[in-house]
């Protein structure tokens, strides 16, 4: 029953069997390895191991699969799945952020990969900070109000960002440029183009 659950009886099930974790650890992921078992199969195999081995050296190889199903999941549903993930949410972390910012992937992958990075670093500023800098306009909607709920501290982050120098280390400009006359730079500006130390650009 527990492999085929439902999303809300998933957590039902599987709470009933963590007296017998023990001995439903291997065949679980043997389940999880088997790829004929099918991918609703597998995943909720995962979800059970999140519980039952969470610090199984076997997660390091699963980590990166599990997410990618995890991200496919109905979103109506999604949060039954997260918080299942809750316990391995560490090793999941760094592939999901992975897949928020992938854009080769579908846009409904990546929002729910907001969705899901949104509970898992709900405490993590760095993280959060990243997170908003680099979202998309609808991940925006998805991490920013977790971010505005460490108000302070994100603006302390984000002013020192602004104030960070670049790191640019732009070589030396080249002995071989020729200077720029005066009468090129004003052709250049009265045709509303401009003229800086490294580049010039027009409107065609």
């Amino acid at each position: 029953r527990l492999l085929t659950a439902e999303p809300e009886a998933f957590p039902v099930i599987r709470d009933a069997l963590v007296p017998h974790e023990m001995t439903l650890v291997n065949p679980m992921w043997g389940v999880w390895q088997d790829e004929s078992n099918g991918p609703e199969k597998r995943f909720r195999a995962a979800c059970a191991l999140a519980q039952f081995a969470a610090m199984d050296h076997r997660w390091e190889r699963a980590s990166g699969p599990v997410a990618s199903l995890l991200v496919r999941q109905n979103s109506l549903v999604a949060r039954h799945w997260i918080d299942a993930l809750q316990p391995v949410r560490d090793i999941l972390v760094p592939v999901l952020i992975g897949i928020y910012a992938d854009e080769q992937r579908e846009s409904a992958e990546r929002s729910l990969a907001a969705d899901v990075l949104s509970v898992y670093v709900k405490d993590d500023v760095d993280r959060l900070v990243f997170l908003t800098k680099s979202a998309t306009p609808e991940q925006f909607k998805i991490v920013f109000p977790g971010l505005a709920r460490h108000r302070t501290e994100a603006i302390a982050m984000l002013e020192r960002d602004l104030t960070r120098p670049s790191g640019w280390n732009d070589p030396p400009l080249s002995q071989r440029w020729k200077a720029v006359s005066q009468v090129e730079i004003d052709r250049l500006e009265n045709a509303l183009g401009m003229m800086r130390e490294r580049f010039a650009c027009c409107a065609a």
